[in-house]
């Protein structure tokens, strides 16, 4: 009877927080008051539809609110916490005042709930950019998740038959989401929060939020958006990812958090179309939130971004910077105005944007130093260069993977790239960067050979010559781009030469970007700084197969590493650099 009931109580609370997620609020609020009964997941349930609330919306009034519910919900977990259980804090706990199994059950409730609590007040604050109360809370979640899962063992391992799975999975979703949010802080903060506690497993986190997800808990549904940005990112599986939205949509048609997921996962792996189309369906969803409806306004205007379509670029982001309080992506979404008010000639809108890119910039966001360089290089000719203006044109539609239009730009780049009166720089730049963007298009064509043969033509002319320049990304890229090669031919003493080589390089534009594809390619934390270069050190690069090949073609002379030589795909040969011109890095055949 006591099970029965647990199980019942657990179907109730996840049934009214169905309706939270598929943003029916006022049917979840209606669901909960008709039972009067006061228990303790009734107010953490209550809890968390206001948290919906307030993540959606920006209103302070919701914000104080939320924090109200908050602390009532607090309040009654602490009380069963401390042995102080009132009857009605728990349906069991009058009856079965004296069994120290049900009691330890109560407090695992109790403990896991507070966990949650905390959790929800540490995002809120930082919401609200409250850095010193949003730590505190998450230092105080952490310390729950781990006292719930010490007595939860413990539990286990007493004779018993209570349904534990719905708090095993509640737990594992805490831990899960602490292990792998911890494994993205950068190097140089981990030591102190290791200091406060906190533990980093990346391996770990897909175990526990995987657990938490096939449990069907009441926190399966965060776990499945968690696990599908950790495969997505991590494991670079977007059918996988896929599928895991996909399932939880099946139950949940309404959820914004998942439609919204789906759009921006379609946006990552370059399905414009659909993207757009997903983000659509969050804007009507959030309809009611209008921070939310902003930030769909944006991304839809992402999409068109790389698509080239200017038009709809201006329409969507001037919504969204008329609209918005954020300063965070004002930097970027201006310069995206001034460079679509370019390419549709209407010039004298131009001046206002890029201003207004000074002025929002953020010095640690990648995109905003980007923009910076572009508006200042704009001002110094008073207007954006053609090479300039044709890079960002073929990277945003590779991105987007519309490649015949990206080589059709690419042809337009070969045909002058020695025409100086068209463009203000060295021809090379141009041969490099057109070996480099047909490189991209090869390997998304899973031409691995000749995208290998291409991003060769990009690095050994090149990576002296600019070594160090911070607008010149392409060396580095390149090189992470021949180790992902590498990786997949099952090369990878080969591929860690290469990744070795791209971590010498520094100041240079996107460079966290790239580092993020270094660690997930080695499959280590991104906080394990120590894994990463131990990795890339302690293998003898004497070994590799670019030390093998012995003499130069041209002078005889021993070559030693792949800084020091070409290998010649033609004709089987190797040659030192200095034996040879520019243009004999292109394919015998053109």
């Amino acid at each position: 009877e006591i099970i029965d009931s647990i199980v019942e109580r657990y179907q109730w609370v996840k049934q009214g927080l169905t309706y939270c997620w598929n943003m029916d609020f006022d049917t979840a609020d209606t669901h909960f008051s008709l039972n009067d009964d006061d228990f303790l997941w009734k107010d953490i349930a209550l809890a968390e539809i206001s948290f919906w609330r307030a993540i959606y919306s920006d209103s302070p009034t919701i914000f104080d609110e939320t924090l109200t519910i908050l602390e009532r919900a607090q309040t009654v977990a602490k009380h069963v916490c401390s042995g102080y259980r009132r009857d009605k804090i728990n349906p069991f706990s009058k009856s079965l005042d004296n069994n120290n199994l049900i009691e330890h059950y109560l407090k695992l409730e109790a403990m896991t709930g507070l966990a949650q609590i905390h959790l929800g007040k540490a995002i809120l604050y930082y919401k609200h950019r409250s850095y010193i109360k949003g730590p505190y809370h998450l230092r105080k979640s952490w310390v729950w998740f781990d006292r719930a899962n010490t007595l939860l063992k413990k539990i286990q391992e007493m004779d018993n038959q209570l349904p534990l799975e719905e708090l095993e999975g509640c737990i594992n979703f805490g831990l899960g989401l602490f292990h792998f949010g911890l494994s993205m802080v950068p190097p140089h903060y981990l030591w102190f929060l290791k200091l406060l506690g906190f533990e980093s497993n990346r391996e770990k986190s897909f175990d526990e939020l995987n657990l938490s997800y096939d449990v069907g808990c009441i926190r399966s549904i965060s776990s499945g958006l968690l696990l599908n940005w950790l495969v997505y990112f991590i494991k670079n599986d977007f059918s996988s990812a896929l599928d895991i939205l996909t399932g939880i949509s099946v139950q949940n048609p309404y959820c914004l958090l998942v439609e919204f997921s789906m759009a921006y996962l379609y946006h990552l792996d370059g399905d414009k179309t659909k993207a757009i189309m997903h983000f659509e369906q969050s804007a009507i969803l959030s309809e009611e939130f209008n921070l939310v409806t902003l930030g769909c306004q944006y991304f839809i205007g992402d999409c068109y971004w790389e698509l080239c379509d200017w038009e709809n670029v201006i329409k969507y982001t001037k919504m969204y910077l008329e609209g918005t309080d954020n300063e965070h992506m004002r930097c970027f979404g201006h310069f995206k105005m001034a460079f679509s008010y370019w390419m549709t000639k209407n010039y004298e809108l131009i001046g206002f944007h890029i201003q207004q890119v000074k002025k929002w910039v953020k010095l640690n966001f990648e995109h905003d130093l980007f923009a910076k360089r572009m508006a200042h290089k704009y001002e110094q000719i008073n207007g954006f260069s053609n090479l300039d203006t044709l890079l960002i044109r073929i990277e945003n539609l590779i991105m987007a993977k519309q490649f015949q239009q990206a080589q059709e730009l690419i042809h337009d780049m070969e045909s002058t790239a020695r025409d100086y009166l068209i463009f203000d720089e060295d021809p090379i730049y141009l041969t490099i960067w057109s070996s480099y963007y047909r490189g991209k298009i090869e390997v998304a064509n899973n031409n691995l050979k000749e995208a290998e043969y291409l991003f060769l033509n990009v690095v050994l002319p090149l990576e002296d010559m600019v070594k160090g320049t911070p607008n010149i990304k392409v060396i580095p890229f390149t090189l992470v781009e021949l180790g992902e090669i590498s990786m997949k031919i099952n090369e990878p003493v080969v591929a860690l030469f290469y990744f070795r080589q791209a971590k010498e390089y520094r100041n240079y534009e996107f460079a966290r970007y790239l580092y993020y594809r270094i660690v997930r390619n080695l499959e280590v934390d991104i906080n394990d700084h120590d894994t990463v270069e131990s990795t890339l050190e302690k293998h003898d690069w004497e070994e590799t197969r670019f030390h093998k090949l012995s003499t130069c073609a041209v002078c005889d002379h021993k070559i030693m590493s792949l800084r020091k030589g070409f290998y010649c795909k033609g004709c089987d040969n190797r040659i030192h650099k200095k034996c040879i011109t520019s243009s004999t890095l292109l394919p015998h055949n053109d």
